[in-house]
């Protein structure tokens, strides 16, 4: 006799979790092993340790160890010789490999291998055919015991991405196994291997196509970015698909749809489009599916009854055959088994599974039956059913004789009127939202029975065949409106926007239900209520649908005060837009926030208008990065402090320190374009303010957001006065920062204080410690590029490879030159992959300025002429971007560097002219790069010029240049470059010396000589002259001409030599 399980949602599934296979007499390091791993925040589970989060009440050990390597992600095995020696370790291995499950041998004791047991064992086949033998194993007492668990951590946190589902993936298709399918599976598993864009899973409704999708998607690790589970009904978008694999892949909430699908194409994603055939936004849909990139590994599964006509050309498709007689009739025993009637079933599986055409949902159907009538009566339900061998039609008529029946039984009538009025939910419902629109729940319990109703974890699903017979009763959109509004204002309360993240489709039914019903200020509230929970989540389409449906249905018709609130929230949605015209965008922010503040004034409403105030102030904060950087930056600080005049350390302390830290960050972009050390000190002494408020107890994260934005401005100040100092202030700040910024709580920010703790290494070294500086700055942004990777980061991963790039270029001054010139080669072309002059130009420019240069550098050491000219296209494209308008200094720097690459190309080719625009380069450097704005890099420009002045002779100019040069090195303390540029001028002097020597010994000792050889040479022009003039008259002018001559020349040599 079979027995009997409770039905799957009466039993709580265990977490899944890393299991790990050990003997006991390994206990002592597989425990040291566990607290480790379980430190990394690894979901961990060994029989000993973990029972209490495994075993349940009652459950026998064998059978709950069993569950635990059912569930499992992967599988850790201890090896040793006495875990070969256990029957136990043995039977998990078998069995680990029997599931599929990833399999990590741990070698605790090479001698395992000695053990005869080992050799029977390693001939065992995982499911993708390998042998255990075969597999890697992570040796300790090779690679030693930190890269060993550094490398096995890594292992087992692909495993748990891999193993990772998002969206509302559907595990109660998994309660009951699968059968018959093998076959498919294989199939299927193997398309998805292959380079194809989409492979379809084809075949009429209720045959298995979700069954077999779900199968595959949990039992995957191909994928080892996980899977993103997307069900298609008809108001679904493409865009909701773009928000789930946005957020699967953990990226920032800014990131638009085009960035994430780009990100998409570089990652190994399982994307399943279940349902598709519901799909009304299929012309998107195409466009993504067409175009997303392969290279990375992503595919996708789609399961539909039908083929878009859209994706033709990218169809694979694969015909689902209806599941054969046996296969068949172990559904029926499965899931008669599952529902608990196996026993009244026994012997009638496989007449049940014939009679329902060997269709699996005709199956769950008939089980339904099975709680009130005999399987005889059953299977003359079955064989009575219209339509033949035409099963859609067979379905449909099942579902009216099944509702029928429910409606003839006790509280039946009552369970489909509940059914009618649970039908206005959206994407599911929980127990609570059914409880708020029936008032009771004892409807449920009968739909679930008669398979209606369907539960995964704690959200209830109506079967997709009831929603197309049945209508929605439209009566209950009052009571479904109130208890979502109230749902969404208690997570608002608790700040829990990911948890109210599963009932977005229900609040977008509330909104549509206000709107229609022309009801704008319930509209409206939803909308206020629900405001932080899209910023957060970043659904800006959703928010910009709503506000316009609003502005565009109830402007005129709310009261002044909610008018106000609508117009600061179309500003804030106009900010956050990330598609359009931005300058538009801002613009039209800007005037609406003015609106605003028509109502929203001091005497008003001061909060508010404080708020709105900010609001103004981000928003020019924002423009100055695309038009009139100083006039715009000078109106947000202007915005910011007039804030601070409402809110107060007293009426609003937090907000009060938002302001502060928005006012310092302003400052510090100002400092770019004027006021360098006022506008930085004015940024720190707003930082500082902040951080009396943000402080570690009551704002942890904004306090090592303050501290992070005061080492950034120190960092900067260092390079204007105070280096040493300065730095050293901007490394304790920054130090600080990683403190609450950690990788756990803000992995990003943690990133980005772990940069900018590179940036000040990499300025400290230029002072002290060179090479170990340098080090120190490598470490920090290869830390950096752990969180700031391509997937998660883009930008700032592309920031970071730059920063890392400039540090191998340093370093490659001090060892392996051309070795770490080649590195920063590879890191800069890295981080043009992803900083591209679209997504970042200003980043873009700074990163060819930087490659530039190290082109210029390793043309010292091979392919002079080439990697100069490489150098010269980099700064030409830098200069694109990096324009006199919008970033002066930058500008500054790469003519500066293009006029050094000129100097270089001098010395190899076209003299001349190399040398001239050189100078050309230098002096439109000068213009913007003055002793005001950036005294350091004024001083090596002066510096640069002099040396290309000394080359074309122009020794004054020269001059001027390096006394320049050598005033502002000595200014900045580079004492060593001050006397390297004095060196230049003294050589000047002590060349005029070693000529001036020779001429102060003939000076003092022949110059009566000298007088006399000048009489001498007069004397024999007169007499030239007297002798001409007696030869002939026509000499006479000869003589004359002689002469006059040599008298100049020895006038002119004497002032040459300065004598008297």
């Amino acid at each position: 006799m079979m027995s009997t399980l409770l039905p799957a949602s009466h039993r709580t599934p265990m977490k899944k979790h890393i299991f790990i296979s050990y003997a006991s007499a390994d206990r002592a390091p597989v425990e040291r092993l566990h607290e480790r791993l379980k430190a990394e925040a690894l979901p961990m589970w060994i029989d000993n340790l973990d029972v209490s989060e495994g075993l349940k009440a009652g459950q026998p050990w064998r059978e709950g160890l069993a569950e635990a390597l059912q569930t499992a992600l992967a599988v850790v095995w201890v090896a040793s010789p006495a875990s070969m020696a256990s029957p136990w370790v043995r039977a998990e291995l078998q069995r680990t490999l029997e599931l599929g499950k990833p399999l990590i041998p741990l070698v605790l004791d090479a001698d395992f291998e000695q053990h005869p047991g080992w050799q029977e064992t390693r001939a065992w086949q995982t499911q993708d055919g390998y042998l255990l033998g075969d597999l890697q194993r992570i040796v300790p007492a090779v690679l030693g015991e930190d890269l060993a668990y550094r490398k096995l951590v890594s292992q087992l946190y692909q495993q748990t991405q891999s193993a990772r589902i998002s969206g509302f993936f559907p595990s109660s298709q998994l309660d009951v196994p699968i059968s018959g399918r093998e076959v498919d599976l294989r199939a299927v598993e193997m398309l998805l291997r292959e380079e194809r864009r989409l492979v379809v899973l084809m075949a009429l409704g209720g045959t298995g196509k979700t069954r077999l999708a779900a199968e595959i998607a949990a039992r995957q690790r191909t994928f080892q970015d996980g899977v993103v589970w997307h069900r298609i009904e008809s108001h679904s978008r493409e865009i909701d698909l773009s928000y789930l694999i946005r957020d699967h892949l953990r990226l920032p909430v800014e990131t638009n749809h085009d960035e994430v699908w780009e990100i998409l194409g570089r990652c190994q994603v399982l994307i399943v489009l279940d349902n598709a055939e519901s799909c009304t936004d299929i012309p998107n849909y195409a466009r993504r599916l067409e175009h997303y990139g392969l290279a990375g590994g992503t595919r996708v599964l789609m399961t539909s009854r039908v083929q878009w006509r859209e994706t033709r050309k990218i169809n694979h498709i694969y015909e689902l055959p209806a599941p054969d007689l046996k296969a068949a009739t172990q559904i029926a025993h499965n899931m008669a088994r599952q529902q608990g009637y196996a026993d009244k079933l026994i012997g009638q599986e496989q007449p049940l599974a014939e009679a329902a055409r060997c269709h699996p949902r005709l199956i769950q159907y008939a089980m339904g039956w099975l709680h009130d009538y005999e399987p005889t009566r059953v299977l003359t339900m079955l064989r009575t059913l219209k339509g033949g061998e035409d099963v859609e039609e067979a379905l449909e008529d099942i579902l009216h004789q099944t509702l029928r029946q429910i409606e003839a039984s006790v509280g039946g009538e009552k369970a489909i009127t509940d059914l009618k009025r649970l039908l206005v939910c959206r994407g599911g419902f929980t127990s609570e939202a059914a409880e708020a629109i029936l008032s009771d729940l004892a409807s449920l319990s009968l739909l679930r029975r008669w398979n209606l109703l369907h539960r995964d974890g704690e959200r209830y699903q109506i079967d997709a065949l009831v929603e197309a017979v049945l209508a929605p009763d439209e009566t209950v959109h009052p009571a479904h409106y109130e208890y979502y509004k109230a749902l969404a204002e208690m997570y608002d309360a608790k700040q829990d926007y990911a948890g109210l993240d599963a009932e977005r489709d229900n609040l977008e039914v509330a909104f549509q239900w206000a709107m229609n019903a022309q009801d704008c200020a319930k509209a409206y509230l939803l909308y206020e209520t629900c405001d932080d929970y899209v910023e957060n989540r970043g659904r800006f389409d959703d928010m910009q649908a709503w506000i316009e449906a609003i502005d565009a249905g109830c402007r005129g018709r709310v009261n002044p005060a909610q008018q106000a609130y609508l117009d600061t929230s179309l500003g804030n949605m106009l900010v956050r837009l990330r598609k359009g015209d931005r300058l538009a965008n801002l613009k039209r922010a800007i005037a609406y926030y003015e609106a605003a503040l028509v109502y929203r004034t001091p005497t008003t409403t001061p909060i508010d208008y404080a708020e709105t105030q900010r609001s103004l102030g981000t928003t020019y904060w924002q423009l100055a990065e695309v038009e009139a950087r100083a006039a715009n930056l000078n109106r947000a600080i202007a915005c910011f402090e007039e804030t601070l005049t409402y809110h107060t350390p007293v009426t609003a302390p937090m907000a009060y320190a938002m302001a502060q830290n928005n006012l310092g960050t302003a400052y510090i972009d100002l400092a770019e374009v004027e006021e360098q050390v006022v506008n930085l000190k004015r940024a720190i002494a707003c930082f500082e303010i902040a951080s009396e408020y943000y402080t570690p107890t009551t704002a942890p994260l904004s306090y090592a957001m303050t501290q992070s934005n005061l080492g950034l401005a120190y960092e900067v100040l260092a390079g204007l006065e105070e280096r040493e100092t300065n730095l050293r202030r901007a490394i304790a700040y920054l130090e600080r920062a990683s403190e609450y910024y950690t990788p756990v709580t803000a992995p990003l920010g943690y990133a980005m204080v772990q940069n900018n703790l590179g940036n000040t290494y990499w300025n400290l070294a230029k002072i002290e410690e060179r090479a170990a500086n340098l080090k120190r700055a490598i470490t920090c942004y290869e830390e950096a590029l752990v969180y700031h990777n391509p997937t998660t980061a883009p930008l700032e991963y592309a920031m970071t490879q730059a920063n890392l790039g400039s540090t191998y270029q340093d370093l490659a001054e001090v060892e392996e030159h051309k070795a770490n010139f080649k590195r920063a080669i590879a890191c800069y072309q890295e981080a043009l992959i992803y900083g591209t002059s679209t997504t970042s130009p200003l980043g873009y420019g700074a990163v060819q300025n930087n490659l530039g240069q190290t082109y210029a550098k390793l043309a010292k050491l091979e392919e002079r002429t080439v990697n100069l000219k490489r150098a010269i296209a980099c700064y030409e494209e830098a200069l694109v971007y990096r324009t006199s308008s919008n970033a002066p200094l930058d500008y500054a720097a790469t003519q500066n560097n293009l006029g050094l690459a000129y100097w270089y190309l001098a010395d190899v080719e076209e003299r001349g002219a190399n040398l001239n625009q050189a100078v050309t380069c230098y002096e439109e450097a000068l213009i913007y790069c003055t002793p005001t704005t950036a005294p350091l890099d004024y001083a090596r420009t002066q510096h640069n010029l002099g040396l290309v002045y000394r080359d074309l002779k122009e020794k004054e100019k020269s001059k001027t240049s390096f006394q320049e040069a050598e005033k502002y090195y000595r200014l900045m303390g580079e004492v060593e470059k001050a006397e390297g540029a004095l060196a230049q001028i003294n050589w000047f002097v002590w060349w005029k010396i070693l000529i001036s020597i020779p001429v102060s010994v003939i000076r003092s000792v022949w110059k009566e000589f000298l007088l006399l050889l000048s009489l001498f040479l007069a004397c024999a022009g007169a007499s030239l002259f007297s002798v001409m003039w007696l030869w002939s008259h026509i000499g006479w002018a000869a003589g004359v001409i002689v002469a006059v001559v040599l008298i100049w020349l020895w006038w002119r040599l004497l002032k040459w030599f300065n004598w008297d």
